[in-house]
């Protein structure tokens, strides 16, 4: 009975039949895995990005608070990955429960560079004390910070 489905399906009209179920279940075949992986992936860059956009709200605030600088911007990049510690034996093993690795703690991510523009930030000693007071609050190097005047 196959042999009948498939010698009716020769020529012209079977190879346009499997070129349709083809391109619908490349289309459509591996939807959910994909769909799975990308919301995995919005969440950790809906929290990095809510991570930075908190961090950026906390510093306009305490730059604003600085004598001679008015209606700072801040701007802050982040390393591209968090960095997660799983539990370890000791012997280089990591000790796995239900499956998965246990986690220790997370960590988001690095934070690469802050850039500041504000009134006042002409000014070589309002600059100076931006950088070493973003340098202490975030405890980065004093190199990783730019400040400038509108």
């Amino acid at each position: 009975m196959a042999k009948h489905y498939l010698s009716q399906l020769k020529g012209k009209w079977g190879l346009l039949i499997f070129g349709i179920l083809g391109i619908v279940l490349l289309l459509y075949g591996g939807h959910s895995d994909g769909k799975t992986a990308n919301v995995v992936g919005e969440s950790y860059f809906d929290e990095a990005e809510a991570y930075r956009v908190s961090l950026e709200a906390r510093l306009e605030e305490l730059c604003a608070s600085v004598a001679g600088v008015s209606s700072p911007d801040v701007f802050i990049t982040l390393d591209s990955g968090e960095v997660s510690e799983y539990a370890s034996n000791g012997s280089g093993h990591y000790v796995v429960s239900g499956g998965d690795g246990l986690l220790v703690s997370r960590k988001m991510p690095r934070i690469c560079g802050v850039a500041v523009v504000c009134f006042g930030g002409e000014r070589i000693e309002v600059r100076r004390e931006l950088t070493e007071l973003i340098s202490a609050a975030l405890n980065i190097g004093t190199n990783r910070i730019h400040v400038s005047g509108r």
